[in-house]
C-alpha cells in the first residue's frame, strides 16, 4: 500500500460520497495503491451508517468508529490505522483534484519518495450542494516544481512555504512514519499549522508541486467550519504561541531575524484582526464591557507590540486594536459603560477607511491623551497611532 487517503467524519452525512467518489475515481495504473481510512467521530445524523454501508461497495474503504474526540483526534487515529506509506488527509466535505493522486504517486517515484511533498489547495466558495461559485488559489506563487534535501535549503524554504500557505494546513502528502513521531494536537483548531512546525525539524527531504490537488470547500455558514464566525476563548494564546514556533525555528536553525521576522509579525497582526473580529460574532458570550476589557486589557499586547516596533509595524499594530474596537462598538444597540467611556474618544477620530490617513484639524488633544492614559488602556493604545501617519511623519 502506496497511499492512505484519511478521511474523518462527523456528520456529514450530504457530502461524504462526494468525498469518496472524487477518491475512489482517480485514473490508478493499480487500484490497490490507494486506500480509504475513514473515522467516523461519533457521527449523530447516520454518517457512521453510510460509512459502513459505503465499505462494503469497495474493499479499500475501512472504517472506524470512535466517541467524539474533534477532528484531530480523528487524524491521530486515521494516522494509525492506515497501512500506507504515506497519508494525505481529505475532509470529509472537500474533494481531491481529478487525477491528483495519480500525479503524487508519479512524483513520489521520480523523487525516490520524499518526507513530504507539498501540495497545493483550491478554496472553493460554494452553496450548500458543492456548486462552486468562485475559486482562488492562496499559493499561486508556486510556480516551479522544487525538490530540496539538504538541511540548510529546507531552513531557507520554510519561509516560501508559509508565505503561499503550504505549511499553513495539513493539505499534503506525508510519510506515515514521520506523522507517527509527531501526532496533530487536539486542543486548538491551529492543530495542522502546529503540526507543520513540529515536522519541520525532521524533514530530510521535501517537494513543492505546482499541481492543484486539494478542493477546500467554504460554504459560508457558521456551522460548516471549524474556526470561521465562531469564538474562541484560547484565541489569543494560540495565536501567539504560534508566533513563538515560528521565532523559535528560525533562531534554531540560525537564520537572521530580519529574514523572517517581519512576515511572522505581520501574520500576527493579521491574526490579531481576526481576535477582534471575533468580538463581535454572535458565538461570543460576553457583554459590552467584557469584549472591550478582553481587547484592552488582553490583546493589547506588549510583545507584540515590541516586534512590531521592530519591524516598524507599530501604528499598524494599534490601528488594528482601535478598528476592532470601533467594530464592537458599532454593533452595540446602546452604549452605556461609564467606565470605558474612553474607548469613544480613541475611535472618534478613526477615518472611514483603514488606511486612510487621520484629519489632525478636529481632534481634542486633551481629550485623546487623557483616553490614551486612561488605568484601563495599559498598553497606552492611540499612542503612536495619534502620534504618526502611515509614513511615519509626525503629526501636528
Amino acid at each position: 500500500m502506496l497511499i492512505s487517503i484519511i478521511i474523518p467524519l462527523y456528520n456529514n452525512y450530504k457530502y461524504l460520497p462526494m468525498a469518496l467518489k472524487s477518491v475512489l475515481e482517480q485514473p490508478l495504473d493499480n487500484p490497490d495503491d490507494i486506500e480509504v481510512v475513514i473515522v467516523d467521530d461519533g457521527s449523530t445524523d447516520g454518517s457512521s451508517q453510510l460509512a459502513d454501508e459505503l465499505a462494503e461497495t469497495d474493499s479499500r474503504i475501512r472504517v472506524f468508529h470512535q466517541e467524539n474526540q474533534w477532528v484531530y483526534a480523528a487524524f491521530n487515529r486515521g494516522v494509525r490505522e492506515a497501512k500506507g506509506e504515506y497519508v494525505y488527509i481529505l475532509n470529509s466535505d472537500d474533494r481531491l483534484e481529478e487525477g491528483s493522486i495519480p500525479i503524487l504517486i508519479q512524483k513520489l517515484q521520480d523523487y525516490n519518495h520524499p518526507d513530504v511533498i507539498w501540495t497545493k489547495v483550491i478554496m472553493c466558495d460554494a452553496d450548500l450542494d458543492q456548486n462552486v461559485i468562485s475559486k482562488m488559489c492562496e499559493s499561486d506563487a508556486v510556480t516551479v516544481e522544487e525538490y530540496i534535501d539538504s538541511p540548510s535549503d529546507i531552513h531557507r524554504k520554510w519561509l516560501f512555504l508559509q508565505e503561499t500557505n503550504l505549511a499553513q494546513n495539513q493539505a499534503n502528502l506525508y510519510k506515515r512514519e514521520l506523522m507517527l513521531h509527531h501526532p496533530f494536537r487536539n486542543d486548538v483548531y491551529a492543530g495542522d499549522i502546529f503540526f507543520n512546525y513540529d515536522i519541520a525539524k525532521d524533514i530530510t527531504s521535501m517537494l513543492i508541486i505546482t499541481e492543484s490537488i486539494y478542493d477546500y470547500f467554504h460554504y459560508n455558514v457558521e456551522s460548516k467550519n471549524i474556526s470561521m464566525y465562531k469564538y474562541y476563548a484560547y484565541e489569543h494564546e494560540m495565536f501567539s504561541e504560534l508566533l513563538d514556533c515560528g521565532i523559535k525555528l528560525y533562531q534554531d536553525w540560525n537564520i537572521e531575524e530580519e529574514y523572517y521576522l517581519d512576515f511572522l509579525v505581520l501574520r500576527r497582526l493579521k491574526q490579531l484582526s481576526i481576535e477582534t473580529k471575533a468580538l463581535t460574532f454572535k458565538s461570543c458570550p460576553m457583554q459590552l464591557h467584557e469584549k472591550l476589557e478582553t481587547l484592552f486589557g488582553k490583546y493589547s499586547d506588549p510583545i507584540i507590540r515590541s516586534l512590531s516596533r521592530k519591524v516598524g509595524r507599530e501604528r499598524e499594530y494599534e490601528s488594528r486594536i482601535l478598528n476592532g474596537a470601533n467594530a464592537i462598538i458599532t454593533r452595540e444597540k446602546a452604549f452605556n459603560d461609564d467606565d470605558y467611556k474612553f474607548v469613544l474618544t480613541l475611535t472618534k477620530y478613526l477615518p472611514d477607511h483603514y488606511l486612510d490617513n487621520i484629519d489632525v484639524r478636529n481632534i481634542s488633544r486633551d481629550s485623546l491623551d487623557a483616553a490614551i492614559k486612561d488605568v484601563l488602556n495599559p498598553d497606552k493604545i492611540g499612542s503612536v497611532y495619534y502620534s504618526t501617519d502611515w509614513n511615519g511623519e509626525e503629526l501636528i
